[in-house]
């Protein structure tokens, strides 16, 4: 927070990366700011540095800017539209990037109060003009399916990734994969992930795919992948040796090459999808606060619904983990009105990194690293957990 009133924190986050990371913060902390406030970052004349285009609306024309700048020692940031007519607007303060990475279906967006959130996501439906806080899918090809990546911190310094899986028609949410660094999973044109992993049989990298439809993987070759094209059905990859010589697969031919040159590398390693470089450039004597603004909303996704006793509770989300269902407790906590503490550093010790206790009545459990997870905003508990605190009748049902 800035002192200057040049950063205002509109809404303050309570369970943050520091918590994430072993420092201590009351339960207070967890977050509770009501959808759509954000943090104020007006300064006194904006006078654009940097720009790229973050985001182009294919269907509308509309180009999506990011930009940002310094009013003397203070840096803000943007997004400035530009709508087929040339006419520029701005998003209203708080939305700092838009960013349309291949291959997402909707852009992602920066909401500078979700950085205590462990990255919470958050990303923008152009058909509704609204950002949506929530996980931002990557749909398959058939668009039967969709995964995205997550993280966490098992242990101090030990950050885990973990693959989400969402089935579109019943909603169910699971995790299938996890690993100690990105795996770079991304979806083929035949509606399989291709991913990277270590196989602990031949103690080194290997690529496979993994079909959600049947769940089983299949390996391609030992190495470690850079990047899949779905486009060209092609992967960059390189032998597990130390020459790490780039090569080319073709996952239709099943044979491999050497990468040609750095033309095709940047192909194959496109960030941004074509045409976005070959946009015109905005005027950087352009003072962006004073462009029109145009307001977007925001809203908070519930993807399930959480049943307990005959009280029904919307949660962000639930995702099943080796045959458990794992809910976020926050919601649960507020609606079902329990008494929630975590304990302080000092009370704790060294182990470990986190305590919540949860009494309900004369029932009480606890609530640590080796029962629960903290990730994007939220501590998870399951079922279990949940009828030792006396509860009987569970059901979690899917909103869409």
């Amino acid at each position: 927070m800035r002192t200057n009133g040049k950063w205002r924190i509109a809404a303050l986050t309570a369970l943050s990366a520091t918590l994430l990371m072993g420092n201590s913060v009351s339960y207070a902390a967890e977050s509770n700011a009501p959808a759509g406030t954000v943090v104020e970052n007006r300064p006194d004349v904006a006078k654009i540095e940097n720009q790229y285009v973050g985001y182009i609306d294919e269907e509308r024309g509309t180009v999506y800017y990011n930009v940002s700048g310094h009013d003397g020692d203070i840096y803000w940031s943007a997004v400035v539209e530009r709508k087929p007519d040339g006419s520029l607007s701005r998003w209203g303060e708080g939305f700092t990037w838009v960013s349309k990475g291949t291959p997402k279906d909707a852009p992602n967006v920066w909401i500078p109060y979700n950085v205590d959130m462990e990255f919470q996501p958050s990303y923008y439906d152009w058909t509704e003009d609204t950002v949506h806080e929530g996980p931002n899918f990557i749909l398959s090809p058939n668009r039967k399916w969709a995964f995205i990546e997550q993280s966490y911190y098992l242990t101090v310094g030990d950050k885990r990734y973990v693959y989400w899986m969402r089935n579109v028609e019943t909603g169910e949410i699971v995790e299938w994969n996890e690993s100690y660094g990105n795996a770079r999973a991304a979806w083929t044109a035949d509606d399989r992930i291709i991913l990277k992993r270590y196989s602990e049989k031949d103690r080194q990298n290997e690529i496979v795919t993994y079909d959600p439809a049947s769940g089983k993987w299949e390996r391609i070759l030992l190495g470690t992948l850079y990047a899949y094209d779905i486009k060209s059905n092609l992967m960059v990859y390189v032998h597990n040796e130390p020459s790490r010589q780039e090569m080319v697969y073709d996952l239709g031919t099943k044979k491999s090459r050497p990468l040609v040159d750095d033309t095709e590398r940047g192909r194959l390693f496109a960030w941004s999808p074509p045409g976005y470089e070959q946009q015109p450039k905005l005027d950087a004597n352009l003072d962006v606060w004073k462009l029109p603004v145009h307001p977007v909303a925001v809203v908070r996704d519930t993807l399930h619904t959480v049943h307990v006793d005959g009280k029904e509770i919307a949660v962000p989300y639930v995702f099943n983990r080796d045959g458990a269902q794992w809910i976020p407790m926050r919601e649960l906590a507020q609606k079902l009105h329990w008494q929630v503490k975590l304990e302080s550093a000092k009370d704790r010790a060294a182990a470990p990194r986190y305590r919540y206790t949860i009494q309900v009545g004369s029932r009480q459990i606890e609530l640590t690293s080796d029962n629960s997870r903290i990730m994007n905003d939220h501590v998870f508990m399951t079922q279990a957990q949940l009828k030792t605190l006396g509860y009987s009748d569970i059901i979690i049902t899917s909103n869409r």
